[in-house]
């Protein structure tokens, strides 16, 4: 399986990216972390493995050679404990740029009962919610007595258990939503790295 590229977006105005050596040439990246999952499910992969007997799945990150060394250990804490889902982190400074692993907490109402929600929330985006969650009154600060902030960084490794991945796929059709998270070239927030 190999993900299809993309046109990359030049600014918010979503002109094309172009090669500065080659104005013809339209700059291309890979599709994002959930085209991965939308291959797995309409390639039959996915159910294909889980037939097969595999009961597991790791995702990880390629740029990152050090996490094979916790994946063992991830994968037998995800079987011991029965997780469906499970994320490999690691201890992270508040105001670190890397994405956090937060719970998130739904009050009741709106007939739902509310919730929680083990997500990872982007380095960018994490110190807005803290401060809006908390009315201003607390962000991504440090933890006085070890230093390191309580909300941990995410690796991008992931443990999934088939069975329950396969019926989600096969109900969502593939899709798992996502989100853009631009990296702006300056403050003026108007154009893209």
């Amino acid at each position: 399986l190999r993900q299809q590229a993309v046109p990359c977006l030049a600014d918010a105005g979503a002109a094309l990216a172009v090669d500065p050596s080659d104005a013809s040439r339209v700059l291309t990246k890979p599709n994002g972390h959930g085209e991965v999952h939308r291959l797995l499910h309409s390639s039959g992969l996915a159910a294909k493995l889980h037939g097969d007997g595999c009961t597991h799945l790791v995702f990880f990150q390629d740029t990152n050679g050090l996490v094979f060394n916790a994946v063992p250990a991830a994968l037998g804490v995800s079987v011991r404990r029965g997780l469906a889902l499970n994320f490999v982190s690691v201890r992270r400074r508040a105001g670190d740029a890397s994405g956090a692993l937060i719970e998130l907490v739904r009050e009741r109402g709106g007939g739902d009962g509310g919730g929680r929600v083990l997500a990872n929330v982007e380095y960018n985006q994490l110190e807005p919610l803290l401060r809006a969650a908390s009315a201003g009154a607390s962000g991504d600060e440090p933890d006085p007595a070890t230093g390191w902030s309580p909300y941990p960084g995410n690796c991008n490794q992931l443990v999934v258990a088939l069975r329950p991945y396969v019926e989600v796929l096969a109900a969502s059709g593939g899709v798992v939503p996502e989100f853009v998270n631009p990296k702006y070239s300056d403050a003026s927030r108007s154009g893209f790295k």
